[in-house]
């Protein structure tokens, strides 16, 4: 089973919270993931025990392709998280984020749409 190894993005133990949608764009970007959601097998997603927080946007910028693709059982199917068990209720929050459905001009959450404007 292939893994996935966060451990790179915390500069060797340095960062302990996993944030920024761009940070989380580019870690989709180095592991090719838009090539391993094609494929069949697990894959390992390993967060090291000492991070303490991952935000949504971060999950999202690396998880919410792949949540449009497999949808959230699909994903948990595919991306097996290894990580703190601190960590189990934001990989949630990040599994509900990505399943917003965001519009500049309408935003549709959980399929209620309110006007920006």
């Amino acid at each position: 089973m292939r893994t996935i190894d966060l451990t790179r993005y915390t500069a060797d133990g340095k960062v302990r919270n996993l944030s920024g949608k761009d940070r989380g764009l580019d870690a989709r970007a180095q592991f090719r993931m838009d090539e391993e959601d094609r494929q069949t097998d697990p894959v390992t997603v390993y967060v090291p025990d000492y991070v303490y927080a991952i935000s949504t946007s971060f999950f999202c910028g690396m998880f919410g392709a792949s949540y449009n693709v497999l949808r959230r059982d699909g994903l948990l199917r595919k991306y097996r998280f290894e990580v703190p068990d601190v960590l189990r209720p934001q990989i949630d929050q990040g599994l509900e984020r990505c399943s917003y459905d965001f519009d500049p001009l309408t935003i549709n959450v959980a399929n209620k749409k309110s006007k920006v404007m």
